[in-house]
C-alpha cells in the first residue's frame, strides 16, 4: 500500500509513520476522500482509491488498493491490488489482483480474485461465476457457494465455538482460564484491540510484519527498550510542558506512544498467530493470523494474578520492537545527508 494515501486513515498511526518514505512516482493519481465517497468511472485509471466515512466504487482501473473505512467497496472494474472495507461490505463483479478483506461486513463475489477472500464478522457469498485462486476465510460468518464457484485454496471458517479451540492451540485450557477471568472483559478487550490491530494490519501490513520479525529476533532487547521508553515518557512529558513551545509536542508524543502500542500488539499477534497456524500447516492471511494471535494473547493477559504481569511484558516487548524497527520501517531515526 502506498504510504501517502493512508496518512489520514488513522490519526495515531499517521503521526507515528509520518517519516515513512514515499513511493516512487506512479503512473496515475490517488483518489482520497475524507467524509465522502470515491467514484472511479469506466475508462479512468487511478493509483489508490481511499474513502474515510464513505464508499468506494470502481468501474475503471485501480492500480493499487481500494480501501473504505466506514463504508462499502464495490468494483465492476479492475483492482490490481487489494479491496479492503473496514466497517462495511465488499461486492466484487470485476477482478481483484490481490486480496479481498471485509472487517465488520460480508463479501459478495461475482468475479475473479487472485489472492485470498477474508470476512471477519460477516459471511461470503460466491456466485457460480466466481473464481478465487487463494483461500476463503471467514471469522464469525458462513460461506455460501453456488454450484460452479471455484476456490482453489480451500476454505477456513471459525465461529464463536472456535474460541475455545484457539485457546487450546495456544496451550491454554479454556475451561480453567475462563473460570477465573471475566468473559465480558475478555470480549470487550478483544473487540477494542482486535479492531485497532486489524485496522493497522490492513493499512500497514509490511510494518506489522517487520515488528513481528523484530520480536522474534530480538525479544530481550525489545523488552529493555520498551521498559526504558515507558519510564522516560513521563519525565519527557513534564520537560515539554515546562516550555510553551513543547506543549503541542506532548500530544504528538502520546499519540505516537499509542500508535506504537497498537503496532506492537499487531506485530505480536501476527507472530503468535503465524506460529499457531504454521504448526498446523495452515496458510492463513495476515489479518487472520493477527486475530488468532490476539485471542491467545488477550486470554493469557486476563489470567488472574499473573495476567497483569504477562500483559505488561507483552506490551513492553511490542513497544520496544516498534522502536527498534523504527515503526516497522527499518530506517534510521535521523536522515543522513551526504
Amino acid at each position: 500500500m502506498k504510504r501517502l494515501c493512508y496518512l489520514a486513515l488513522l490519526t495515531v498511526l499517521v503521526l507515528a509513520l509520518a517519516g515513512t518514505p514515499l513511493a516512487a512516482a506512479q503512473p496515475a493519481e490517488d483518489m482520497v476522500e475524507i467524509g465522502g465517497s470515491v467514484y472511479v468511472p469506466a475508462g479512468r485509471d487511478v493509483e489508490d482509491a481511499v474513502a474515510i466515512g464513505g464508499s468506494v466504487t470502481v468501474l475503471g482501473t485501480v492500480w493499487g488498493d481500494a480501501v473504505a473505512i466506514g463504508g462499502p467497496v464495490s468494483a465492476a472494474g479492475d483492482i490490481r491490488g487489494s479491496a479492503v472495507a473496514i466497517g462495511g461490505p465488499v461486492a466484487i463483479s470485476g477482478n481483484v489482483g490481490e486480496d479481498v478483506v471485509a472487517v465488520g461486513g460480508p463479501v459478495s463475489l461475482d468475479g475473479t480474485v487472485r489472492g485470498n477472500v477474508v470476512s471477519i464478522g460477516g459471511g461470503v457469498q460466491l456466485s457460480s461465476s466466481s473464481k478465487i485462486q487463494g483461500q476463503v476465510i471467514t471469522i464469525f460468518g458462513a460461506v455460501h457457494r453456488q454450484p460452479g464457484a471455484e476456490v482453489l485454496g480451500g476454505e477456513f471458517s471459525m465461529g464463536l465455538e472456535g474460541l475455545g479451540r484457539l485457546l487450546q492451540l495456544g496451550g491454554i485450557n479454556p475451561i480453567q482460564v475462563l473460570g477465573f477471568f471475566s468473559l465480558w472483559g475478555f470480549l470487550i478487550s478483544l473487540v477494542l484491540w482486535g479492531f485497532t490491530t486489524l485496522l493497522a494490519t490492513a493499512i500497514f501490513p509490511g510494518h506489522v510484519q517487520a515488528v513481528g520479525d523484530t520480536i522474534e529476533r530480538e525479544a530481550g532487547w525489545s523488552l529493555v527498550v520498551g521498559l526504558a521508553a515507558s519510564v522516560l515518557v513521563l519525565p519527557l512529558t513534564l520537560v515539554l510542558m515546562i516550555t510553551i513551545v513543547g506543549i503541542p509536542l506532548v500530544l504528538v508524543l502520546w499519540l505516537a506512544l499509542a500508535a506504537a502500542k497498537i503496532l506492537g500488539m499487531a506485530g505480536f499477534g501476527m507472530l503468535v498467530g503465524g506460529r499457531v497456524s504454521g504448526s498446523f500447516g495452515w496458510d492463513l492471511a495476515p489479518l487472520v493470523q493477527v486475530l488468532i494471535g490476539m485471542v491467545i494473547l488477550l486470554a493469557v493477559t486476563h489470567i488472574p494474578l499473573l495476567g497483569w504481569l504477562l500483559g505488561m511484558l507483552v506490551k513492553m516487548v511490542g513497544l520496544g520492537a516498534v522502536l527498534r524497527s523504527r515503526f516497522g520501517t527499518g530506517r534510521p531515526w535521523v536522515s543522513r545527508t551526504a
